[in-house]
């Protein structure tokens, strides 16, 4: 029930706005992070003096932080994709023309 959320905590198209922007952003940046992760931990990138370096621990890590973050990224689009549909809600009314008279 939505009397108990206090008025902050209600998700609004405005709040939508928002929080999608930073869902998109965030999700980015763990992507990224996530695909240099896993190219030090395939050794492609970076000095091989990095504990980093040919790693397979870091090569899953990294997948599964690029997993993450393209969740994260694939979420923000969603809730731009119903903020969208929800700011753009057109009421329809009957047409004048087709009265019946």
């Amino acid at each position: 029930m939505d009397i108990f959320k206090p008025k902050h905590a209600r998700l609004s198209v405005d709040n939508l706005s928002s929080l999608w922007k930073v869902m998109v952003v965030i999700g980015v940046l763990l992507a990224l992070f996530g695909i240099v992760f896993t190219l030090q931990g395939e050794g492609l990138v970076g000095p091989p003096s990095s504990f980093m370096y040919n790693s397979q621990t870091w090569l899953y890590t990294g997948a599964g932080i690029a997993i993450v973050g393209l969740a994260i990224f694939l979420s923000g689009i969603y809730l731009l994709s119903s903020s969208v549909k929800k700011s753009k809600k057109v009421t329809s009314r009957p047409d004048a023309s087709h009265s019946g008279s």
